[in-house]
């Protein structure tokens, strides 16, 4: 059944993020059915087998990263995008070979034309969602780092996706950050996007510790290490 809606996230996300694409229906175990951990411990087994040398620490923070990015761009899409609150609670996603992309979703874009309850909304059907993606790990980041990943990967998200979307642009972007972070009951980092040239995650993701590993142009280790170094 067509639904213009959905079509046009879909088109969105494929022009700004390619590997964010709607496959349809496949034969794949899609990773988003409520007490179905078998995707996600393939996953997991994946990211292990890969990158042996990088240990549990950089398998569990790679996993939760990796189940929650289409979710949090496909909020930040819709909402700010189409002016949509997007359904969710009906995501399923799709792995293999260690990475998580492609996506079905189903439902309506209801439309919301207050801005601030359109996060307020979308945010509302992301929270259990994501609840649902952390028990599904066997093993999960434990709820405060969760949340702080969480809440590096969403303003890197915003900041990314401001130069496209001219409702990002129209507003400053402290003050969304600020109202999706609220939203999603979320940590308050000291410095947002907006407030200096490049966001500074608070956390870690570990990518240093694979054997190809090197430290992200972000990662609050390297200003760490450049201030000592000045120091």
């Amino acid at each position: 059944m067509m639904n213009p809606q959905l079509d046009a996230l879909d088109e969105l996300a494929r022009r700004l993020l390619p590997a964010l694409q709607r496959t349809g229906l496949t034969g794949r175990e899609p990773i988003g059915k409520e007490g179905n951990t078998a995707p996600v411990a393939a996953l997991m087994a994946q990211l292990q087998q890969a990158n042996p040398e990088a240990g549990r620490a950089y398998w569990l923070t790679r996993g939760w990263s990796l189940l929650t990015w289409q979710p949090l761009y496909l909020a930040i899409l819709a909402v700010h995008g189409l002016g949509r609150v997007p359904p969710l609670a009906n995501l399923l996603q799709y792995q293999q070979e260690g990475m998580v992309a492609g996506y079905w979703l189903s439902g309506e874009m209801e439309a919301e034309p207050n801005l601030v309850r359109r996060i307020e909304r979308a945010a509302a059907g992301l929270r259990p969602l994501l609840a649902t993606l952390a028990a599904l790990m066997a093993e999960a980041p434990r709820p405060r780092l969760r949340a702080e990943l969480l809440a590096d990967d969403l303003l890197v998200a915003l900041e990314r996706l401001a130069p496209h979307l001219p409702e990002l642009a129209a507003h400053p972007l402290p003050f969304l950050a600020r109202r999706w972070l609220a939203a999603l009951e979320l940590p308050t980092p000291p410095r947002l996007p907006g407030e200096d040239p490049r966001y500074l995650r608070q956390r870690c993701c570990l990518h240093y510790k694979r054997g190809d590993g090197v430290l992200c142009d972000n990662c609050p280790r390297r200003q760490q290490a450049l201030a000592q170094r000045v120091a």
